[in-house]
């Protein structure tokens, strides 16, 4: 028998796993892995880098970054946050890097530093680990679990750590021993819109700017890409992130509301029209370029409205230029259907938090069975926080072992 029988070899297993070895050296802690091989998320992750977390060390800021699961994370990363991963790497000679926007990567900018890493304290720790394991059942008797395998081998466990991720078999599992799901849907992902000359443009970003979703309370602020498809981009990724749910009942159907500059008032960027009018009367707007767009986005703007702007800027009237000043601050455009990021896989939806408590990762309904990274309910925007969600409810189930 078992001490401990961890489904799933992703990064929230795996570290649950070398946690619990932790715990307790003479723990027997098995990994079953669908797959043929374990840890390929990290592989994958970040182009091949791996963003491993984000440093961001107060509770309550880093909570802001999960639209799922905020609450109850705030006492989860009280026991194991940032600051504690990137000490448990670096003892363990991995060296990291912080970049913009506070994320944390391998000095090496190789996942393959981060799966080594692992592999290793596998090695170091006697963790087993089993791939190609394709599991039929599980049943919960009096005092122990009981997996059936598809060539009908049984084992059984004292405890059990799901740590399927959105893969269906933990929702299956997950039933069968007594919990409800919530559905799981895309939480991070680009727009696709209605036809639009914009598309044209595809390749180009700006810095700062305000997206919102028309007539909902949702809104985000970042730099945008243009896409052949529509709208990419932080501001968009996160966007979607926290709309996740409205997004997938409207059938990601919606009207995109783009603030070209969110720095500006409409009364500052009319001021800054004038002002141009003033100093280079006899020029066109087009090449005046007040606010520094990218060459090709800014003639966009001004050809939406026809022939208005092709004349000296002298002979431009106010009433055309608050025309400019509303599509600048209020551009709109028809979503039609999403993307994957397919730098991310991430899904919200999963076991409901309701039914798990954050203090030991374990069921409120089902004894001795823990849940673990993107099987709960509990998905982060991109720069870490997902990573993280795994790493620290991973550390927190092993630590509870």
């Amino acid at each position: 028998m078992y001490d401990v029988i961890v489904i799933g070899g992703g990064p929230s297993g795996i570290f649950a796993a070398l946690q619990a070895k932790n715990v307790n050296k003479k723990a027997k802690v098995i990994v079953l892995e669908k797959s043929k091989s374990i840890l390929s998320k990290i592989k994958i992750s970040g182009g091949g880098r791996c963003n491993v977390t984000n440093a961001t060390f107060d509770p309550k800021e880093l909570c802001l970054n999960y639209p799922r699961g905020n609450k109850e994370l705030i006492s989860a990363f009280s026991q194991f946050q940032p600051l504690d991963m990137m000490k448990w790497l670096k003892t363990r000679g991995i060296s990291l890097k912080v970049e913009k926007d506070k994320k944390v990567f391998p000095s090496s900018d190789s996942s393959q530093t981060i799966i080594d890493c692992f592999l290793k304290e596998i090695k170091n720790k006697n963790v087993q680990v089993k791939c190609n394991q394709n599991i039929v059942s599980i049943f919960k008797k009096r005092d122990f679990f009981e997996i059936v395998l598809n060539n009908q081998e049984t084992i059984v466990s004292k405890k059990v750590i799901l740590a399927t991720g959105s893969c269906r078999d933990g929702v299956k599992y997950a039933k069968l021993l007594g919990h409800s799901i919530d559905p799981f849907i895309p939480s991070l992902f680009s727009f696709k819109i209605k036809g639009s000359d914009i598309l044209k443009l595809s390749g180009l970003s700006q810095k700062f700017v305000r997206v919102s979703l028309k007539n909902s309370s949702y809104t985000q602020e970042g730099p945008i890409l243009i896409t052949h498809e529509g709208f990419s981009g932080p501001a968009i990724i996160t966007l979607s992130s926290f709309a996740a749910p409205y997004l997938h009942e409207k059938n990601y159907q919606a009207i995109l509301s783009i603030n070209w500059l969110n720095n500006f008032s409409k009364d500052q960027i009319m001021q800054s029209l004038l002002k141009a009018k003033n100093q280079y009367s006899k020029q066109l707007l087009l090449k005046i370029n007040p606010f520094q767009f990218p060459h090709k986005l800014w003639a966009f703007f001004l050809n939406s409205f026809g022939n208005i702007f092709i004349s000296p800027i002298k002979d431009v009237s106010n009433k055309n230029f608050l025309k400019l000043v509303e599509k600048l601050c209020l551009d709109e455009y028809s979503i039609i259907s999403k993307s994957t990021n397919k730098s991310e896989f991430v899904s919200c939806g999963g076991i409901n938090l309701k039914e798990v408590n954050f203090k030991d990762m374990q069921s409120k309904r089902c004894e001795n069975l823990y849940f673990v990274g993107e099987l709960l309910n509990v998905d982060g925007i991109t720069g870490g926080y997902n990573f993280q969600n795994a790493w620290t409810t991973g550390f927190i189930a092993g630590n509870s072992l």
